[in-house]
Order: C-alpha cells, then structure tokens, then sequence
C-alpha cells in the first residue's frame, strides 16, 4: 500500500490531539481537524481518523480524498456501513449521523473545500472516482 505514511500520521494526529484536549493539532493555518470515531464495519471496533472539515448549516463537511487513492478510504466506508459515529472537536464530543453529499449541494461545498485546502483538486486529478463529501450532522439528544 503506497499511502501507508496516511495511516502513521494519522494516529500520531489522533494521540496528540486527544492527549491535548484539541489544543495542539487543531489546524493547520486556516484549516480546522476533527477527529471521527467510526465504528469498524468488519472488525467493529471504534476507529479514530483526524479530518479536516468544515463547518456548513450547523454540522461539518469532511472529505473521502485518502489523497487521490484509487480506494475509498476505510472510515468512509465504515461510515456507509454504520453512518451514527462520534467527532472531537477541541475537547468536545458529539454524536453525528452521516450523509454523503451529492446533488446540486456538491459544487458549491467542494470549491468552498478546495479554498481550504487547494490540495483536493490534486487528489481528484489522481483518481477516476468522485471524492466523496459526507455531512456530518450533529444529533440532538
């Protein structure tokens, strides 16, 4: 697998920021990262995986590049599988529910996301798949 640098740097993403509390790998310039606990569709584990994402109509917009692998990346499918995860966000938790966006939404949200982080269109150009773009839409409890 040549995206195996994804998977270390993730977790060393995920250990810093859960141990600060979000204070210490929070963004990275303009760009915000939550972490997404997701349940394992095989293995039914909770699965943590930092994102970017951004913030629209009261939830956040994350993003299935997995930097333009021809292979959806194994949080996304998990969310297919089981789309009620959890996000960290600083030292908040909240449960969401998870919605792939598509439609006339879909252009609009991915320009706004390319803006972010113009490293997207990249990651499109280097796959014949659409990257996926998933709601995640906080649950009131």
């Amino acid at each position: 697998m040549k995206y195996w640098w994804i998977r270390i740097f993730g977790r060393f993403h995920v250990f810093v920021y859960i141990i600060t509390n979000g204070y210490l790998m929070n963004r990275w310039g303009k760009i915000r990262f939550l972490i997404l606990l997701h349940t394992g569709r095989k293995s039914k584990k909770i699965r943590k995986t930092p994102l970017l994402y951004l913030p629209l109509n009261g939830g956040y917009v994350v993003v299935a590049s997995y930097a333009g692998n021809a292979n959806h990346p194994d949080w996304f499918l998990n969310l297919c599988k089981n789309p009620i995860a959890e996000i960290i966000i600083g030292s908040v938790k909240k449960s969401v529910d998870a919605t792939i966006i598509t439609g006339d939404m879909r252009p609009d949200i991915w320009s706004k996301l390319v803006s972010l982080y113009s490293g997207y269109n990249t990651y499109q150009s280097r796959t014949d798949r659409e990257i996926p773009l998933v709601f995640l839409k906080p649950i009131k409890h």
